[in-house]
């Protein structure tokens, strides 16, 4: 990794509570002093206030207030103005990664969240890891940290979700105009219907006319934002703006100047944000264009899915419309996506491939963090085996997941069939380890009475077969589309984490009808929803235990608690 040292001034991570919090300030603690963190003067780590999503739009600006209150607090002068303050902020370089999220499509990394969750190692220009497992955020940061900077003297940040890894060339993108930039790539219109996209003048000075969220094709091909027939200008999800931007942009919602040298945000715009959530790519960039207009703007925010009032939602508009919005078109963009089981898999084999910079398929056996006594052990394709320990033979049918376990006698995996292991603690403050078997497609948001699964089947049909009442597993089961694979307390707390064996009868669920002893052990073992589990599972332990099976010992996990920088 080429180091620019100290090249931006603020690294920001969001998260979607306290929690979630706490834990990214200790993987971050853990990699101070590395050369990830060198291109940077400080770190923070900022939660959704009171564990309430309030979206990417309302995040950003949270993130922004605090940027500036800080900066304000360090000034030797009364910040008392916009003026004043955009001319200190004019000096700073952030980058904002948006991390908040359950991890609901992605169980076993729920503890760590998305953005740590582990990837192959691949890249030489990446500075290794020690002292901490290898993971997105460290691949992430190390890209991100070589783009270039906005125009000089306007301040620069850099918005960026932490949920996949972008593979472009960064050669091909400028940020140094005014306003706001957003990368663009061209994509077949059925990915353009489903995220944000880009109506620009590519031709001329690369200014955008439109920006649409989640369009129909009609609303593109209205406005001219289909490149031809089937494909459209993609919206990367890699957004930079200038201070004036962000200035405007806290204006925009009626934040003000406090007491003690902070900004303030109590109003009707903030109590929408908190109660409906600020969307960056609806609410934000939809108000953005030289062909904007309000009716255009509402059409796409509706469409879209935004509940805001009209009112207010033509406040805002007014408030951003004259902003300048360009966009960079980079030639080819891959977008590796980390955030849900199936993904493990078929991200990390596409990230080998375009680091290997070959044409053929590459194998899709992926081992992390773990230790295998002998490769022979292995018996399968097609696998993700992560912070394992494996001492005796494995058959893996194909799409097993498997994190956390330590086999020590001979056990097979039907196809796409996964299980986690965690240590953690009980609600009544016993240590535990935590099993959670499930299938590689399992949405654990959807619902008993949407299209939910569990270990494969639909969800009615797991319960069916197996015997199991839904009043055993969710409190509110007469409301069926509140019942989630998440909310379901399906998963045992054990003493022992080698009794999972005792919990592989759940991907063959007719087994319990003729086993009544299964039943029993059901109804009586402690068992708990994914909800909770992320909140009882040990942070510490589960780093630990990779750490020690990459032979570095539990005294190089720092347990400090220190403030973020």
């Amino acid at each position: 990794m080429r180091v620019n040292q100290k090249a931006w001034n603020w690294l920001i991570v969001t998260a979607s509570n306290d929690l979630q919090a706490a834990a990214y300030r200790s993987l971050l603690i853990a990699r101070e002093g590395s050369p990830l963190l060198a291109s940077f003067e400080r770190w923070q780590v900022i939660p959704d206030p009171g564990g309430q999503r309030v979206g990417s739009g309302g995040s950003t600006v949270f993130c922004l207030m605090e940027i500036a209150s800080i900066i304000m607090q360090e000034a030797h002068f009364p910040v008392d103005s916009w003026e004043k303050l955009e001319e200190l902020l004019s000096s700073q370089r952030v980058m904002i990664i948006h991390a908040g999220g359950d991890s609901r499509r992605l169980p076993a990394y729920a503890p760590c969240g998305k953005l740590f969750v582990p990837i192959p190692r691949c890249n030489e220009s990446v500075a290794e890891a020690s002292g901490y497992s290898f993971s997105l955020f460290d691949r992430l940061l190390s890209d991100l940290a070589q783009l270039p900077a906005g125009k000089e003297g306007q301040g620069q940040y850099l918005v960026v979700s932490g949920d996949a890894l972008l593979l472009y060339n960064p050669n091909e993108i400028r940020f140094d105009f005014s306003g706001m930039t957003a990368v663009g790539v061209s994509r077949p219109l059925n990915e353009c219907l489903k995220h944000g996209v880009l109506c620009a003048d590519v031709d001329a000075d690369a200014r955008v006319r439109f920006y649409l969220q989640k369009p129909t094709q009609q609303l593109m091909e209205s406005t001219g934002a289909l490149l031809n027939s089937n494909h459209g200008l993609l919206d990367a999800g890699l957004m930079s703006f200038d201070t004036h931007f962000a200035i405007k942009l806290l204006q925009s919602l009626n934040v003000e100047f406090g007491s003690g040298e902070k900004l303030k945000w109590n109003n009707n715009f903030l109590s929408l944000t908190m109660e409906k959530g600020l969307d960056f790519y609806r609410e934000i960039c939809c108000a953005l264009g030289t062909e904007s207009s309000f009716e255009n703007y509402l059409r796409s925010v509706r469409q879209s899915g935004s509940l805001w009032p009209e009112v207010e939602l033509e406040s805002l508009y007014k408030g951003l419309q004259d902003l300048p919005f360009y966009c960079q078109i980079v030639s080819w963009c891959d977008f590796l996506h980390f955030g849900a089981t199936a993904q493990l898999i078929s991200s990390a084999q596409s990230l080998v491939e375009w680091n290997s910079k070959r044409m053929e398929e590459t194998s899709r056996e992926f081992v992390l963090n773990s230790r295998v006594r002998s490769s022979d052990l292995l018996v399968g394709t097609s696998y993700w085996i992560e912070g394992c320990q494996i001492e005796s033979q494995l058959f893996l049918e194909g799409e097993n997941v498997l994190t956390g376990l330590s086999i020590r006698k001979e056990q097979r995996f039907p196809l796409g069939c996964c299980l986690d292991i965690s240590e953690g603690v009980q609600l009544n403050g016993n240590s535990c380890w935590f099993i959670r078997p499930y299938g590689v497609d399992d949405s654990f948001k959807e619902s008993l009475k949407g299209k939910g699964t569990f270990c494969n089947l639909p969800l009615k049909e797991w319960l069916s077969k197996s015997g199991i009442e839904p009043e055993w597993v969710w409190d509110n089961f007469k409301e069926e589309e509140k019942c989630t694979l998440w909310n379901a307390r399906f998963f045992p707390a054990l003493d022992n984490p080698a009794d999972y064996q005792d919990w592989l009868w759940y991907y063959e669920p007719e087994k319990a009808h003729n086993k009544p002893a299964l039943i029993d052990r059901f109804l009586n073992t402690p068992r708990y929803d994914c909800s909770t589990m992320a909140r009882l599972v040990d942070l510490k332990k589960f780093h630990v235990r990779r750490l020690a099976l990459n032979g570095i010992g539990e005294d190089r996990i720092t347990n400090k608690t220190q403030n973020e920088k």
